[in-house]
């Protein structure tokens, strides 16, 4: 081991780093799982209300999931990639409730 290697263990810098190429790959994980999910997810109108609201119940998931980053997150660039990503699954989460509330409305 280098003096170099050596001074970046000493002052942490190495755990650091790895905290924060662990945190990039659970943004990556979770934004591809958000793409996933809401490609799957297509067209509101022509769900049942009982996919509805598994849709709903996902879509919840993965935005307590957003939330436990953004509170834990201490750097900025992934503070902002995570509140892209909750807003995207809020605007997605609005969608739903609104397609159940018209279903809701329309049933005699």
């Amino acid at each position: 081991m280098n003096i170099q290697d050596w001074l970046r263990d000493w002052l942490g810098i190495t755990d650091l780093e790895k905290r924060l190429v662990g945190l990039e790959l659970r943004m990556s994980c979770i934004e591809e799982q958000v793409s996933f999910t809401l490609k799957h997810f297509g067209n509101y109108k022509n769900r049942t209300d009982r996919e509805l609201l598994l849709m709903q119940s996902q879509l919840q998931t993965l935005l307590d999931s957003i939330n436990n980053i953004i509170a834990s997150v201490n750097n900025q660039q992934h503070q902002i990639r995570a509140q892209k990503l909750r807003t995207r699954l809020l605007n997605n989460l609005t969608r739903i409730n609104k397609q159940l509330q018209t279903d809701i409305e329309s049933e005699p």
